[in-house]
């Protein structure tokens, strides 16, 4: 048997870096913030900068204690309806292991400002399109165009919430996540019921 699960690792890792693979990550933690402080406050809350982030763009991030412990990672994903207008809502998506540290730190920090914190975890799939050729399936399964001129989108991802509507939503390179070392693929993201 270890050799079938030696080949069948060979053979996955073979098809996210040279095609295009499907991977569930719907037990991640997910959170999302809404109202009109929302990118405010969680730009003072994490290392990297959320300024002026519009709907379909995303980052990866870090939050730490007020002494510069690290907590946990997340990648915070911007969705609204303009593309040229703030985000609606911001999707937090973590590690399992660091959501209740990620939960407490908004609720306890959060005081003062307009936003109002969501739990998505048990409502959310998440997939993900992996590999050089994501785009490629993502678009053909969508029915969309082309979503990077310059070819640089290797991920998409679908997340799901029950509330049927779709978003596609771009993350800024970051290194992490990127099963050849090569450049961080950007995302897109759909939700879809589950």
């Amino acid at each position: 048997m270890a050799a079938t699960d030696t080949m069948t690792l060979t053979d996955e890792y073979t098809t996210l870096t040279g095609g295009c693979g499907l991977v569930d990550r719907s037990g991640r933690g997910k959170l999302a913030l809404t109202g009109q402080g929302a990118v405010e406050f969680l730009n003072g809350q994490v290392t990297n900068e959320l300024i002026g982030v519009k709907p379909g763009e995303g980052c990866y991030a870090a939050f730490l204690t007020h002494k510069g412990k690290m907590l946990g990672d997340l990648r915070i994903l911007a969705v609204g309806d303009d593309p040229d207008g703030p985000p609606r809502e911001l999707l937090l998506d973590t590690e399992r292991v660091a959501l209740q540290a990620l939960f407490d730190m908004i609720g306890r920090f959060k005081v003062g400002y307009d936003v109002d914190l969501h739990k998505r975890t048990l409502e959310t799939a998440f997939l993900s399109l992996i590999g050089p050729k994501a785009d490629e399936i993502a678009a053909a399964t969508l029915m969309l165009g082309p979503t990077s001129s310059r070819g640089e989108s290797r991920r998409a991802e679908e997340q799901s919430s029950g509330q049927g509507q779709e978003h596609l939503t771009k993350e800024q390179p970051t290194g992490h996540d990127q099963p050849t070392g090569h450049e961080q693929p950007t995302g897109h993201e759909q939700p879809t019921s589950q």
